[in-house]
């Protein structure tokens, strides 16, 4: 332990007299690298971020009463929304209405731009930590984001793709509906149908054994009462009649 000691003491004076011979060589570079720092800070053009958020409204209406018609969790159903957005007839549709990256255009194929735009842009779910704690954790919004050196067409883009997103969730939701009211109708009429097909039979058989149903027993017990004395009646008058 004594001899360990002594051998690690003077390490640190050695370190320290290496740096003193080679102090150019640590310099120069440390040096060098923040003159490319500083020239690429000013140099390189700033780039902007865009941010939009966008809130997932729940059923209003109890689902006691009426089942949504939607299914599913928002990120499967944002995910399914997201591979519509982001395919290239959507972005290149969005790239020429808006007339971005014009000079990349003009040395690059579309699909390298498409694939450009499809990075400088972010989507981030945030979910709801109340259910997540609860074991059901479901998103309650979504921030959408957009990169670009112009502030203004960031901020356009931004706008636009969010209202892509908009859109394309009402018109998955009107398809989920319309859907759902189509299923319905082919149930009800299926019901109206077969309710007529018993209404029929029921009609058929109160037809065929009139007076003796069930509901008709008491009416049938007072007749035939009214008839037994009605008899009655009409044995005493023959047997007065005979005498």
């Amino acid at each position: 332990m004594v001899e360990e000691a002594v051998s690690e003491a003077p390490l640190i004076p050695q370190l320290l007299a290496i740096a003193r011979r080679r102090k150019w060589s640590i310099i120069i570079p440390f040096l060098l690298a923040a003159c490319v720092t500083v020239v690429l800070c000013v140099e390189l053009p700033p780039v902007y971020r865009s941010e939009t958020t966008i809130l997932v409204e729940p059923q209003q209406v109890p689902e006691d009463y009426v089942q949504s018609t939607v299914t599913g969790s928002v990120t499967d159903r944002l995910s399914t929304i997201s591979q519509q957005i982001l395919s290239r007839t959507r972005l290149e549709s969005v790239i020429r209405d808006l007339g971005l990256y014009t000079e990349m255009r003009k040395h690059y194929p579309m699909e390298d731009v498409v694939k450009k735009m499809r990075d400088n842009i972010e989507l981030n779910v945030e979910e709801d930590k109340k259910s997540s704690r609860r074991g059901a954790a479901s998103a309650v919004a979504f921030k959408l984001a957009f990169l670009h050196r112009n502030p203004e067409v960031a901020q356009q883009v931004t706008s636009t793709l969010a209202n892509l997103y908009i859109e394309e969730n009402l018109r998955v939701r009107e398809s989920l509906a319309r859907g759902t009211k189509d299923f319905l109708d082919r149930e009800v009429k299926d019901v109206e149908k077969e309710l007529a097909t018993r209404e029929a039979a029921i009609r058929k058989f109160r037809q065929q054994y009139m007076g003796e149903l069930p509901e008709q027993l008491e009416t049938n017990l007072r007749t035939l009462d009214q008839l037994q004395e009605q008899r009655n009646s009409v044995l005493d008058s023959l047997r007065e009649a005979e005498d």
